[in-house]
């Protein structure tokens, strides 16, 4: 069972563990979890793997039953080592909306859309986030920063004030006002660049070269890509309360019930989406 305290989810009893290493699918070189790393040496970024062995054996689907409805309720398929260093705003768990005129439209018997539109700070980027600053405060660091046009420095700002850590943020000049005005609230220190979000990043890598201790929470897609993924999983549990016969193959959803989402994010996310729901169907 998992309860908030002060911006840190406390899970005691609960097994996290199930981390086997990080991989580079380019090269196949492995690494220990709880490295820092943003990149494999070969530019490459790095995958998680699991012990789906371990998961099925010592997770059931009653486990779920009583979890607080947040991104954690999956933690097993996290890479967060230690509960106690779960950082979260209540990300995830986001509604299925009915969407009856669009299935009609399409010939479909449903469709529904998730509305990633209620995380904390009123995008995706949040589920992201909550996994990269958790993984950030366990390793030690204390300084953060990353390269956003929008929406992914709200969030970083957001999520780097509730665990109390030194967060940087590099923007466009043209950049949403509105993102600029909240990262600015939450305490965050930003900086205008004119430029693109790709000269962002790379004012933060040179920043890195000069040893100013900041990490480029943009390059660790292995621990965001993994908190994106679990959207399929609580597609399929929201779906099956649902009373819907929801079909996973490889192929995608049964051609009776489409899943859309809003709004829908980067095409990264989705590759993501189906790497972790072959794994949840290897894990039962």
């Amino acid at each position: 069972m998992c309860s908030p305290k002060t911006g840190i989810y406390s899970c005691r009893g609960t097994p996290m563990a199930f981390v086997r290493d990080l991989l580079c699918p380019r090269c196949q070189q492995t690494f220990p979890l709880g490295r820092v790393m943003n990149l494999c040496p070969c530019g490459s970024p790095l995958l998680v793997r699991y012990d789906l062995e371990r998961v099925q054996k010592e997770v059931s689907k009653s486990s779920l039953r009583d979890r607080p409805r947040s991104l954690w309720r999956y933690m097993e398929w996290l890479p967060l080592q230690a509960p106690g260093n779960i950082t979260s705003l209540g990300e995830g768990s986001t509604p299925l909306i009915e969407a009856p005129r669009i299935a009609a439209e399409l010939n479909l018997a449903r469709v529904l859309v998730k509305d990633e539109s209620r995380n904390p700070t009123g995008s995706f980027k949040d589920r992201g986030l909550s996994v990269a600053m958790s993984m950030a405060h366990e390793m030690g660091i204390r300084k953060v920063a990353i390269p956003s046009a929008g929406n992914a420095a709200s969030s970083l700002a957001a999520y780097a004030a509730r665990v109390g850590m030194e967060a940087h943020v590099f923007m466009p000049r043209d950049a949403p006002a509105a993102n600029q005005i909240e990262v600015k609230r939450y305490g965050a220190r930003l900086t205008l660049i004119d430029g693109l979000i790709s000269d962002c990043g790379r004012m933060i890598a040179e920043g890195k070269a000069k040893a100013i201790e900041l990490v480029n929470e943009a390059a660790d897609k292995y621990f965001k890509g993994n908190a994106k993924e679990l959207k399929m999983l609580e597609v399929t549990e929201g779906s099956l309360k649902a009373n819907s016969k929801i079909v996973l193959t490889d192929k995608g959803i049964s051609p009776t019930l489409l899943i859309g989402e809003l709004p829908m994010g980067a095409g990264a996310d989705k590759a993501a989406e189906t790497a972790k729901r072959l794994a949840a169907r290897q894990s039962g």
